[in-house]
C-alpha cells in the first residue's frame, strides 16, 4: 500500500521561543554592562554619554534581534517531505533526498531524530545547492555520525510532529521494524531471580 506524501514543517513555537531567548540574553548582558559601567570608556560608552541613551544596552538588544532574525529565517522555511519513495530535506543549505531503500535505521537522538544510511555517498550525490552548502552538509553529517552514529539528524525544532512520530513514519516507509529495546538496568535492580 503506497504512502501519501506528507510535508513536515518546523515547530514554529520552538523557533519563536529560541528567538525570544536569543534576544533576551544579549539584551540582559547589555543592560548589566551598561549599569556596571564596564564599557563606560569604550567608544560605545562615549556615544552613550553624548546622546544620553543606554548605547551598550541598545547594542545588546540589536545583536540579539539580528541573531534571532537569522535563526528564524533559516528555520522558518525548513521542510521535510516524506514522499512515496524518498525523504526530501529542504533547509538553508539546500535540498537532499534519502531513498527509503538507503535507510538502515531511524531513531530518536538527543537533539531530535537520526537516520543511519546504508550508503551515505548515495545520499550526498542527491544534494542540490551551493558548493559551500554541500561542504557544510558533509561536515554536519560527519559530526552527527561521530556523536550519534547517524549521517542524517533533524533537530526537534524542525519537526512539528515531534521526533517520535517522525521516526515511526520513516521506519514504516523504509520497512524497518522498531529496534529491540535493551533491558532497563534500573528496573532489574532489586529484582530477585528464582530458578
Amino acid at each position: 500500500m503506497p504512502f501519501e506524501s506528507v510535508t513536515i514543517g518546523p515547530d514554529r513555537g520552538a523557533l519563536l521561543r529560541s528567538a525570544l531567548v536569543t534576544i533576551v540574553v544579549p539584551a540582559a548582558i547589555g543592560l548589566l554592562l551598561q549599569r556596571a559601567g564596564i564599557l563606560e570608556n569604550s567608544p560605545l560608552g562615549a556615544l552613550g554619554r553624548t546622546t544620553g541613551l543606554p548605547m551598550v544596552a541598545l547594542a545588546g538588544i540589536a545583536l540579539g534581534v539580528l541573531i534571532a532574525v537569522v535563526l528564524l529565517k533559516d528555520g522558518w522555511k525548513h521542510r521535510v517531505v516524506l514522499g512515496e519513495r524518498d525523504l526530501v530535506i529542504r533547509n538553508e543549505l539546500g535540498t537532499s533526498r534519502v531513498s527509503y531503500e538507503n535507510i538502515a535505521a531511524a531513531r530518536e537522538v538527543p537533539s531530535g531524530a537520526g537516520i543511519t544510511l546504508k550508503d551515505p555517498a548515495a545520499w550526498m550525490e542527491t544534494f542540490e545547492g551551493s558548493a559551500s552548502g554541500r561542504r557544510k552538509m558533509a561536515q554536519l553529517s560527519a559530526l552527527t555520525t561521530r556523536a550519534w552514529g547517524c549521517e542524517v539528524a533533524i533537530a526537534h525544532k524542525f519537526l512539528a510532529v515531534g521526533p517520535g512520530q517522525f521516526v515511526e513514519q520513516v521506519r514504516a516507509r523504509a520497512g524497518l521494524s522498531a529496534p529491540a529495546s535493551a533491558p532497563d538496568p534500573v528496573a532489574e535492580v532489586g529484582t530477585e531471580r528464582t530458578s
